[in-house]
């Protein structure tokens, strides 16, 4: 069997041309990509928006929505994280919302032993007053017993959302509304339960599509809807029918990895858009398996807004900065909306010699500016950073 051996550049181009697909529309994004994760912290405008914007330059927030809630080109589901899913893999989530009938994690269990004698009166409440949110059980009018707060039905909706029989159908601000899977799902969205080796080998297809070239580990981790076991047979059988390739990648020796036999042909050269600076997510698809982005890149990225403040290094929500093939820096920036101003608290480059290079300067201070405006800032301000003399191109209007 013959093994392809690949350059780490290489590896990197592979890697990026699949994240960051030229001549797509926003479904066409999504769909690459496999999911985006949706996520709570609005320090700068969210994971979920901030990831597509990354890749469409034009991108509004309103775009997503008008996919999610009146296109139905997409739903919300839980891949590795809460995410946006392309509604065409739909079917593939259905073995991961059956295990939730029945769910192993302590967890998931004592979730159960709270809300569960709640479910049949909140899925009746909402089959017959239509799509809810949680907050539209404040009153307690819906259901009977003790009640106190809203907190009980949210915790129920969660577990018939898990168990798939509640759609979210949309959002107010970033509360969820609540549907009937029968009542808002597309009539041409297939709901044949796959097989778990069907399902495993969808995995495999998406996560080599979204990453070019991957481990085992990382297809496993991607998506979560097939155990590792399984992942392990259907790359085997893949392998030997020729439909997955193994690759090795120089200067890793003893670290298999698997790629499409297409993405083997080439050429292995990021898109040109990748001469620019990218600002980040820290959730974002390309970095969000941190063991793969330091092999890939060498870049050993933490988010520490989950650390106390004493012991981070970069700040709470630091951005990672992606320039050509390799991660430039690191900014941590806060977007004040009132005042229509961005904030970069503090601004950290991997390479001294970068604060020299005079077309890298141009390419971050106009990646700044593009990120002020995304977050409807029209002023920038630095308040730290490692390059004192880089103060100046950022101290400006958001042009």
């Amino acid at each position: 069997m013959h093994t392809e051996t690949l350059s780490l550049s290489d590896a990197r181009a592979l890697a990026l041309s699949s994240q960051f697909p030229v001549g797509q529309d926003l479904h066409g994004v999504i769909d690459r990509l496999g999911y985006i994760q949706i996520d709570t912290i609005s320090v700068v405008e969210r994971a979920h928006h901030h990831v597509c914007w990354s890749r469409l330059p034009d991108y509004s927030p309103n775009d997503l929505q008008t996919l999610h809630s009146d296109k139905k080109q997409i739903f919300e589901y839980w891949a590795h994280a809460a995410a946006y899913v392309p509604m065409d893999d739909y079917r593939y989530y259905l073995p991961k919302m059956e295990s939730f009938n029945n769910p192993r994690e302590p967890w998931f269990r004592e979730r159960y032993a709270r809300y569960g004698h709640l479910l049949g009166e909140v899925l009746d409440a909402i089959r017959s007053n239509g799509p809810m949110q949680a907050k539209d059980f404040e009153s307690g009018a819906h259901l009977r017993g003790d009640w106190w707060d809203h907190k009980p039905a949210k915790g129920a909706l969660e577990l018939l959302f898990w168990r798939g029989e509640l759609v979210v159908s949309g959002r107010k601000g970033f509360q969820r509304i609540f549907e009937l899977p029968e009542r808002w799902l597309p009539s041409w969205v297939k709901t044949t339960r796959p097989g778990e080796s069907e399902t495993a080998r969808f995995q495999v297809n998406r996560a080599l599509a979204a990453f070019g070239v991957a481990t085992a580990g990382e297809i496993a981790r991607y998506l979560m809807l097939a155990p590792g076991e399984a992942i392990n047979a259907a790359l085997k059988a893949m392998v030997h029918e020729g439909i997955v390739e193994t690759v090795k990648i120089h200067g890793l020796a003893g670290i298999p990895m698997f790629c499409a036999p297409q993405a083997l042909k080439g050429p292995f050269t990021p898109p040109q858009a990748e001469k620019e600076v990218h600002i980040l997510s820290p959730f974002d698809n390309l970095l969000i398996q941190r063991r793969r982005t330091a092999w890939l890149f060498g870049f050993n990225y933490r988010l520490e807004c989950y650390i106390p403040q004493k012991k981070r290094e970069f700040g709470y929500f630091a951005l990672p900065l992606l320039h050509d093939d390799r991660f430039a820096g690191i900014l941590d920036a806060k977007a004040d909306r009132k005042a229509g101003r961005l904030i970069m608290k503090n601004l950290f480059l991997s390479e001294a010699s970068l604060a020299q290079d005079l077309h890298f300067q141009h390419e971050l201070a106009a990646a700044v500016s593009r990120f002020a405006r995304f977050n409807r800032c029209t002023a920038i301000t630095i308040e730290q950073c490692n390059h004192p003399h880089l103060t100046p191109l950022f101290d400006t209007p958001a042009l």
